[in-house]
């Protein structure tokens, strides 16, 4: 066999190797019926609708969508406004997610829905893998709180973000090095889902997550992020939608937000959740 033919056969093995990975290894759980491996994040998609479904008295007049980034939004906060709020978050939330959740919710719910407060999310890919070479699967220590929809966990210590977890960083970097464009089809997923909003009356309070000043900082200076940020803000801007307003909390100088109230430099705190709600929520009187 010719260098040419072995050079061939090996780039062509590698190839359908990637894509038998890409197609059976779904590490956030978006479709868990070609799952090989276990997902590294929870099944939040199935557990969220098997809890609202039959779980709930499914009365909720506002949610939360989003990724993980706003899953650390509280429901119970929010219902401290007097909404009764469902966390409907998702891990590696996209907008297809968005339209999917609103339509179930207006279906099925009980009650006029009247209050969404919507985040943004990422996806990542082959880590599952990895972790399962490793013999280190994330063991399902999520427990769904019916009431609302949020996960009861042990809380995470508050980690010190002087410096930057290169875990986390290089995840983000390696997403925003490469992302030279908002994507076409997000944003008439995205439309779609403001269109279903304004079908049943829905307000959309939505807001660009926050990260951590440091990451920000090397982010905007080592990627393409701070220009997918003011493309996005350009985009947001240019929307008319009835009932839809959206507020540049990407950094918590922002909404007024803690520098320390981090548990990851991605993931915002408890502190940093308040506020963003209360200042989404401003001019309302809390109960």
């Amino acid at each position: 066999m010719t260098t040419f033919l072995k050079k061939l056969l090996l780039f062509s093995l590698s190839v359908a190797v990637l894509l038998v990975v890409q197609y059976r290894v779904d590490p956030f759980d978006v479709c868990p019926d070609s799952q090989l491996l276990p997902p590294i994040l929870p099944r939040s998609r199935e557990r969220k609708v098997e809890g609202y479904l039959h779980s709930t008295d499914r009365d909720f007049d506002a949610i939360i969508l989003g990724s993980s980034r706003a899953m650390h939004l509280d429901a119970r906060y929010v219902g401290s406004y007097g909404y009764r709020c469902y966390d409907f978050g998702v891990t590696g939330c996209r907008t297809e997610d968005c339209y999917a959740i609103l339509g179930l919710v207006s279906e099925h719910n009980t009650v006029p829905l009247r209050l969404v407060i919507l985040s943004n999310s990422i996806r990542m890919s082959p880590v599952s893998l990895w972790r399962h070479l490793l013999g280190t699967d994330r063991e399902p220590r999520d427990r769904l709180v019916p009431e609302n929809g949020k996960y009861a966990t042990t809380p995470l210590p508050r980690l010190d973000v002087r410096g930057l977890e290169a875990e986390v960083y290089y995840r983000y970097y390696g997403i925003f090095s490469s992302f030279d464009a908002l994507s076409d089809v997000r944003r008439s997923a995205f439309e779609a889902f403001l269109d279903l909003s304004a079908e049943h009356g829905v307000e959309v309070l939505g807001f660009i997550t926050c990260l951590h000043p440091l990451m920000d900082y090397h982010l905007a200076k080592s990627t393409h992020y701070g220009e997918r940020r003011q493309e996005l803000k350009s985009y947001l801007d240019g929307l008319d939608y009835p009932g839809f307003t959206y507020r540049d909390f990407s950094t918590p100088d922002r909404f007024g937000g803690s520098g320390t109230d981090f548990k990851d430099p991605a993931h915002i705190g408890s502190y940093n959740a308040g506020l963003i709600v209360d200042r989404r929520l401003s001019g309302m009187e809390r109960l």
